[in-house]
């Protein structure tokens, strides 16, 4: 008496009757693992504790309804989402129980059973999704209750059930494209477990009876039998449809082998499993048995039924297509914040101006000492006309020198350096930045609301899924392609102008899903919760970047954190991962033309360690759904106040310009009459010592001149005593001469 379902690898069993009573448990058994599993919800409403509840599966839901509690019939429509393991209650119709139900992508369907007075129903309702509406009809073909009941796509079978458990159905009904086939049996059956395999419904135990009208449902039947629908159709004619997990190939179903899937109907081939998975069984019947290669594996290629081992020091998450270089870390955390204000300015082209200034000063010096027409330019422009006269009690004079002009040189090449220099340092290095912590209620007193734009990117290694809406999109479309119907994102307590998403697929099968927010303002507990519930949403890796615009111009703050599920685990299930970012409010303030007198903005960092959400195995994912990523924002309540100012205004500039060329001057004057002291002393020692030796030399010459005529005296007295003869006189002439 309970409600059962089956999709790919699992098989699903809620409510029914034991020795206990009524219960509502949803049991799910996994193939692959031969495990049960009772998946406790998440939610405090629920259905009650029943039995003969119709139940239809489509995943990621369930959905449920009525049956018989202990209060008798019931009339309610749930439904279960396996993405978040919650029920939701849809609405209240007519009372039904042991009926018939079946679910597509628009309408939910219930026909048969039994009614509030555990009478027969001819009754049909069909529930319509997108306009939340039942329709009724009040007759219907389906009469009896929990007999076999197959439906792909447009072809429908009902065989054998019960009517109000008085007496045994011995029709079967076949149905395709609206066109019946009715016709009788001697077999009788209800309350079967069957599957639809190949082109056969197999069915298993049942009610035990001893007569189309002597029923004892609550003792089994331990029977097994198999219904051929190729021979039903041949008999009347009809087309029937390999089931899944099938191929049809020149008419004869063929089963998919290992590596493949077949979904739906009369599907000519079966479709290869995607890179980064694997199938090692053959009859595959969902993607969702194309498993993701293990961590460490890894496969390159379509319709693999096993993985490739990953080379030594390279790494393979799960669901690898290629390999990767080692990871040094398994959790990453990057930031990139504001810089403090450094101007462009460079000193090192100033220095190389400056010392191309001082050479050419110097080249003009030495060049004037070795051009006699370059010496009288420079004495023509010497600026110190009135300090070359150094004596105390001389009246000034006007004159130029070589010295003079030499100086000259000097005081407006250096003029004209120091001017360059403080002009560059004025006009490209003015500006000087404070940076303050202060509370935020001190804060807000200047600044109404913290508004900036905010960009959350997120990215999914290994994604399952399409991630984008038409994968005919190229490479160049996708930064602007539209996500997928199935990817939402949900913001609370975010004031904002607009959001923008898209998403894209990378060439390594990363999903980057990018959430813009205009003007957003955080607020406190502030989060941004984006959730994937595609048919495949599972991911290997998780990382998530927040850049948001800080008060700082032209600057942005960014931070990045990554996590990995554990080995041999993906991400899959109800629970988000939570990542955890503080959001410190930040403004700006600048008395400067090239800045914005104000803005506004916020400085990211990171709040703590990311919290992993749902991991699954890669083998049990057939009935776990949704990916989940949850961004908590924690608006501090400390603020920075940043402020750029000039460090010189315009007067004090001037005025310090007028300060240093006139102090220039004085002191290259002094340094020029001290040179002119040094030279001219120098010069007089010279002149001195030259005057002394001139004095000695002279004493000298004057001494030999006095030797040589004493000489000659005493050799003219000496020939006085001679005697006066002519002859004398001549030898006398002849020695003066």
């Amino acid at each position: 008496m309970f409600s059962s379902a089956s999709e790919s690898d699992v098989l699903i069993i809620w409510g029914g009757e034991d020795e206990n009573g009524f219960n509502n448990d949803m049991n799910v058994y996994n193939i692959i693992f031969n495990t049960w599993n009772t998946i406790a919800p998440s939610t405090y409403m629920i259905p009650s504790k029943r039995k003969a509840a119709c139940m239809a599966f489509k995943l990621p839901y369930a959905y449920i309804y009525g049956g018989i509690d202990v209060n008798g019939v019931l009339g309610d429509f749930w439904q279960f989402n396996f993405g978040n393991n919650s029920y939701s209650k849809i609405s209240e119709y007519i009372l039904i129980s042991y009926a018939y139900c079946t679910v597509d992508d628009t309408i939910f369907r219930v026909f048969g059973g039994l009614g509030g007075k555990g009478l027969r129903t001819d009754l049909e309702l069909i529930y319509t999704f997108s306009l939340k509406t039942w329709t009724y009809y009040p007759f219907t073909i389906y009469r009896s209750s929990n007999g076999l009941y197959l439906k792909i796509d447009d072809l429908e079978f009902i065989f054998g059930g019960h009517y109000e458990f008085k007496y045994l159905s011995n029709e079967y009904l076949l149905s395709i494209s609206s066109i019946y086939f009715r016709n009788t049996t001697d077999n009788l059956i209800y309350l079967p477990g069957y599957t639809y395999y190949n082109t056969s419904i197999y069915y298993f135990g049942g009610g035990y009876y001893l007569s189309e009208c002597i029923l004892f449902n609550n003792l089994p039947k331990p029977e097994f039998g198999k219904i051929d629908l190729v021979r039903i159709c041949k008999n009347l004619g009809c087309k029937i449809y390999c089931s899944k997990g099938f191929y049809i190939d020149d008419g004869v179903c063929k089963i998919c082998p290992p590596g493949t899937y077949s979904e739906g109907k009369e599907n000519s081939e079966c479709i290869k499993c995607p890179k980064g998975c694997y199938n090692p069984y053959e009859g595959a019947d969902s993607l969702r048995q194309c498993y993701p290669c293990r961590e460490g594996a890894f496969n390159d290629k379509l319709g693999a039924k096993i993985c490739k081992l990953c080379p030594p020091n390279h790494y393979c998450p799960a669901g690898s297509q290629k390999i990767y270089d080692i990871r040094i870390k398994k959790d990453l955390v990057e930031s990139v914040q504001p810089k403090i204000y450094e101007s462009s300015f460079s000193l090192e082209w100033l220095s190389l101006l400056q010392f191309l200034g001082i050479g050419i000063i110097i080249f003009i010096l030495i060049a004037a000492f070795c051009s006699n027409k370059l010496r009288k330019l420079v004495m023509k422009i010497d600026y110190f006309t009135t300090s070359h006269n150094h004596d105390l009690g001389d009246y000034i004079q006007i004159k130029t020198s070589f010295i003079g002009g030499q100086f000259t040189i000097i005081l407006f090449g250096s003029g004209l350096i120091i001017f360059v220099s403080v002009c560059a340092v004025f006009t490209l290095d003015n500006i000087a930045e404070i940076k303050t912590l202060m509370p935020l209620v001190i804060l807000e007193n200047y600044v109404d609301t913290f508004k900036a734009d905010i960009k959350a990117e997120f990215e999914l290694k290994n994604y399952g899924d399409s991630c984008f809406e038409d994968k005919n999109y190229t490479k160049a479309f996708y930064s602007s392609a539209y996500c997928s119907n199935e990817i939402y994102a949900v913001s609370s307590n975010i004031n904002m102008q607009s959001n923008i998403i898209n998403c894209y697929k990378d060439a390594d099968n990363t999903c980057i899903v990018s959430y813009f927010c205009s003007k957003c303002e955080i607020n406190l507990n502030s989060t941004l919760k984006l959730t994937f519930i595609e048919k495949l949403s599972y991911a290997t890796d998780i990382l998530v970047n927040i850049t948001s615009e800080s008060s700082i111009p032209e600057s942005s703050s960014s931070v990045s954190m990554q996590i990995t599920p554990d080995s041999g685990n993906i991400f899959i299930g109800p629970i988000a991962s939570e990542f955890f970012f503080s959001m410190t409010p930040s403004y700006f303030t600048s008395s400067l033309s090239k800045f914005p007198s104000k803005i506004t903005g916020y400085h990211v960092s990171p709040e703590s360690s990311p919290k992993s959400g749902s991991q699954n195995s890669i083998e049990d994912i057939s009935i776990a759904t949704q990916l989940s990523i949850n961004i908590n924002f924690i608006k501090l309540l400390t603020g920075l106040y940043t402020s750029r100012y000039q460090k010189q205004s315009v007067l004090i500039f001037i005025s310090g310009i007028f300060g240093t060329l006139s102090g220039l001057v004085g002191i290259i004057g002094i340094l020029m009459s001290q040179f002119e002291k040094r030279i001219k002393k120098r010069k007089s020692k010279f002149l001195l010592n030259k005057t002394l030796k001139d004095i000695i030399d002279n004493e000298a010459i004057c001494k030999m001149n006095f030797n040589r005529f004493k000489d000659y005296k005493s050799r003219y007295e000496s020939l006085g005593k001679l005697s006066n003869d002519k002859n004398s006189e001549i030898e006398i002439l002849n020695l003066s001469a």
